[in-house]
């Protein structure tokens, strides 16, 4: 995956895009080194479950200057929000600006 080719100004947008365990598990592995290419990311429909985005998440918190996830169309369950709580509890200056999900599906039991 050409993950540079789907960054601009700052932002990985991935729509209708796919994406494994594999993928997520790369993404993850592969962020340490995005800190000066990414500070947000898009992900709209790409078929990610929650063990997937809590793959993605882990990576995510080694971006320092991190500042905006929008989160749509996927899934949504405990091990992200436990990875979510710790990104959103980061102080200024890198705290996490915007948190938008939007038309995910969610247990019951987590909203």
């Amino acid at each position: 995956m050409p993950v540079l080719s789907y960054v601009h100004d700052k932002t990985l947008s991935l729509t209708n895009y796919t994406l494994s365990i594999e993928h997520c598990r790369a993404l993850s592995a592969a962020f340490e080194y995005f800190s000066s290419f990414i500070n947000r990311i898009y992900l709209d429909n790409c078929g990610i479950d929650d063990e997937e985005f809590a793959e993605m998440i882990q990576g995510i918190q080694k971006l320092k200057d991190f500042k905006k996830i929008i989160y749509k169309r996927n899934r949504l369950s405990y091990k992200s929000i436990k990875g979510l709580k710790q990104i959103v509890a980061r102080k200024i200056p890198n705290h996490l600006d915007v948190l938008r999900i939007e038309n995910c599906k969610l247990e019951p039991s987590v909203s």
